[in-house]
C-alpha cells in the first residue's frame, strides 16, 4: 500500500512538473488556458476588453435599463443635477452620482455650499434610482416628500469611496470588491425572488471587466518605456510623482503598500519565469506571493471575528438597555449613532483587511492579462521581449 501511494504521488507529481513546463512553453507565446475550450489560446487584451463590455451592455439591456430616446418628462431638475438625460439607463445613473457625491460630499469638498448641493443631489439620486419613484416624477414632477427619502439607506459605492476613495488609485484599483458586494446584498434583500445565479453571473463579469481595466491602464502607463518613448530614469521619476500624490490622500500610504506588493509580486514572478533556468525564480516568487496571500487572508478572517464580536457585544448592550424610556426621538437616534460609532473602527478594520486582499489578488489577475497579451487572437503581433519590458515597467512602477 505504502509503496503504491509512493509511485502514485511521483506520477502526480512528474506530471506536475510536466504541465508547470508546458505552461512556462505556452505563455511565452502569448497563450493562455481556456478552461471551457480545455485547450491552449492566443489572447489579445484589446478583444477581451471589447467583449467583456458588450456582454455588460447585453446585461443591461436584457434587464430593461434603456429607455426610449429623447422621451418626454414633465420635470428635468432632476436629470440636470446629474447631468444626464431622461432617457438613462440605470447603471449611468449610478455612475452620474457616484462620480457628482465624490466631488459635492462635505467631507471632500470645503465649500459653503457643498453640504446643500450634495443633499439636492442625494434627493435627485434616491428618486431616480427606484423605479417606481422614477416613473412617477417623469409623470408627475418632484414631490415634496422626495426628501424624506435622504438618509434612509447609504449608497455603498459611495460611502466606500468617501471613507476609502481616492481618484488617484482608481485607475490601479478600479471599483472595490466591497463596496459591489454590499451594494448587491441590498439588492437581493430587495428582491421579492433573488435570481442568486444572475447575482453571481452579473458580479463575476462586473469583477472580470475591473480586472482587463485596469491591465489595458497599466498598459498605456508604462507604454511610454516598452516603447523606447522615455528614459528607465525618467520613467521612474514619473511613477515617483505619482505616488507622492496619493501619498497625500485619505490612506494613501496604505494603498501604495497594498498596491506596490501587488504589482511587485507579479513581476517578478514573471520576469523569474522566463529569465532563470526552469524558471525556477518564478516559481520561488510565486510561492512567497502565496504564502503573502495566506497571511493576508488570516488577517482579514481575524478582522471578520472581531467585527462579530463587537456587534455581540452592541447587541447584548442594547437588550440590557432596552428596558430604558427615551425622553425624545433625537435622545433615542443619539444612542443608535454612539453604538455605531463604537463598532466603527472594528468595521473599518475589518473593510481595508478586505480590501488590501481584493487589492491584491485584483491586479495579480490585471497583470497576468498583462502579461499574457499577444496583440491579437489571429494573429501574435507582441512578443516575449515586449511582455518582458512591461514586466520590467510595471517593477519600477
Amino acid at each position: 500500500m505504502a509503496a503504491a501511494g509512493a509511485v502514485t504521488g511521483l506520477q502526480q507529481a512528474v506530471w506536475g512538473v510536466g504541465n508547470t513546463f508546458d505552461a512556462i512553453k505556452q505563455t511565452r507565446h502569448g497563450m493562455i488556458w481556456d478552461a471551457d475550450k480545455r485547450e491552449w489560446v492566443l489572447y489579445s487584451l484589446d478583444d477581451d476588453l471589447k467583449e467583456t463590455r458588450y456582454l455588460l451592455q447585453q446585461s443591461s439591456a436584457s434587464k430593461g435599463e434603456g429607455g426610449s430616446r429623447n422621451r418626454a418628462v414633465k420635470d428635468y431638475k432632476y436629470y440636470d443635477l446629474l447631468e444626464l438625460s431622461p432617457d438613462a439607463t440605470a447603471s449611468q445613473i449610478k455612475r452620474a452620482y457616484y462620480k457628482a457625491a465624490k466631488i459635492l460630499h462635505p467631507d471632500k469638498n470645503p465649500d459653503a455650499d457643498a453640504g446643500e448641493k450634495f443633499r439636492q443631489l442625494s434627493v435627485a439620486y434616491q428618486v431616480l434610482s427606484d423605479p417606481q419613484r422614477r416613473a412617477d416624477y417623469d409623470r408627475q414632477g418632484a414631490s415634496e416628500s422626495d426628501a424624506d427619502y435622504l438618509g434612509a439607506e447609504v449608497d455603498p459605492f459611495v460611502f466606500f469611496s468617501i471613507v476609502f476613495g481616492s481618484d488617484l488609485v482608481e485607475p490601479f484599483v478600479g471599483e472595490l470588491s466591497i463596496a459591489s458586494w454590499v451594494d448587491s446584498i441590498v439588492r437581493l434583500s430587495r428582491a421579492e425572488t433573488p435570481d442568486l445565479m444572475e447575482f453571481w453571473s452579473e458580479s463575476g463579469l462586473a469583477q472580470h471587466k475591473r480586472r482587463v481595466e485596469i491591465a489595458s491602464t497599466l498598459r498605456d502607463k508604462v507604454a511610454p518605456l516598452v516603447d523606447g518613448k522615455m528614459s528607465q530614469d525618467e520613467f521612474a521619476t514619473k511613477c515617483k510623482l505619482e505616488a507622492e500624490a496619493i501619498n497625500e490622500g485619505a490612506f494613501g500610504a496604505t494603498f501604495l503598500l497594498a498596491i506596490g506588493d501587488a504589482l511587485a509580486w507579479s513581476a517578478e514572478a514573471y520576469i523569474g519565469t522566463y529569465t532563470s533556468p526552469m524558471g525556477i525564480r518564478g516559481l520561488y516568487s510565486a510561492l512567497l506571493r502565496k504564502l503573502d496571500g495566506a497571511k493576508k487572508s488570516m488577517k482579514t478572517a481575524s478582522s471578520f471575528v472581531s467585527v462579530a464580536k463587537q456587534g455581540m457585544k452592541a447587541y447584548t448592550t442594547a437588550r440590557e438597555d432596552g428596558a430604558v424610556d427615551f425622553e425624545s426621538k433625537e435622545e433615542k437616534e443619539k444612542y443608535i449613532m454612539d453604538m455605531g460609532e463604537r463598532s466603527l473602527p472594528a468595521i473599518l478594520e475589518m473593510a481595508w483587511a478586505v480590501n488590501v486582499k481584493d487589492i491584491g489578488t485584483t491586479l495579480h489577475f490585471a497583470c497576468q492579462k498583462l502579461f499574457s497579451d499577444s496583440g491579437s487572437a489571429a494573429r501574435p503581433t507582441i512578443d516575449i521581449e515586449e511582455r518582458l519590458r512591461r514586466a520590467e515597467a510595471i517593477s519600477i512602477l
